[in-house]
């Protein structure tokens, strides 16, 4: 949505926002369980990262970065606390753009934002929502092409139950509840609002619980707009 100022004399004013599903991404939350990754789980990320173009190893330096980050979380082993080993341990990022600590590039969170995610809790993907390129990143046995074809299905007929989904899919793939779903519950709600040449944007993680909105992530970002640079 957006909207002016009205008053000709005040200002020039502009708000806008959207609500984006949290879960069409990949949550990278999945990688977390258990002492060791989950094979399927390293092989989906793996997966993005190559549809993402994204530079060699990327995909093992997130997994073994966010794995050290929450081994004491999660109950997995962790090194002997030392004063080398607490200078060592990176901290624990709650969104994407944190990624950055773990040493990569801005560009490299950008080309994997549209595809992955980081909540609270591992989550399935959403096949109603999701893009191609993470329906087949997500079963073994997938390509491309059979995941146009259930995104081009479920635009007349959104799918009603996950199984719908194997009459778009090769018969080979197994589609498990757990990794898979046509409901969220995580929705990433954002607004800007733009006075002359200053922007206020938030951006907000919400948890719908039962009849319940729970707000578990905010960002606020001020910005000044330089000469030249586009109006929202």
């Amino acid at each position: 949505m957006d909207g002016g100022n009205a008053d000709q004399g005040g200002p020039e004013a502009f708000l806008s926002g959207a609500i984006k599903d949290a879960q069409a991404q990949y949550n990278l939350r999945n990688l977390l369980g258990g002492a060791k990754v989950p094979e399927l789980e390293q092989r989906v990320l793996e997966r993005i990262c190559q549809s993402a173009q994204t530079p060699p190893g990327t995909a093992a330096l997130i997994i073994s970065q966010l794995r050290d980050a929450f081994a004491s979380s999660n109950g997995q082993a962790a090194s002997a606390p030392d004063s080398s080993n607490a200078s060592d341990t990176p901290l624990q990022p709650h969104n994407l753009d944190q990624l950055v600590w773990f040493g990569l590039s801005q560009d490299t969170v950008e080309r994997l934002r549209p595809f992955v995610t980081l909540l609270p809790t591992p989550t399935p993907v959403n096949l109603n929502t999701a893009p191609r390129e993470v329906i087949a990143a997500l079963f073994d046995g997938m390509d491309l092409a059979s995941a146009e074809r259930l995104v081009q299905a479920r635009q007349a007929q959104p799918l009603k139950k996950v199984q719908d989904a194997k009459n778009f899919l090769p018969s080979s793939v197994t589609i498990s509840s757990d990794r898979a779903e046509v409901v969220s519950s995580y929705f990433n709600v954002s607004g800007r609002m733009r006075l002359d040449e200053r922007v206020l944007e938030e951006r907000s993680l919400l948890w719908r619980r039962n009849l319940d909105v729970l707000v578990l992530d905010r960002q606020r970002v001020n910005l000044v707009l330089e000469a030249g640079q586009q109006k929202p």
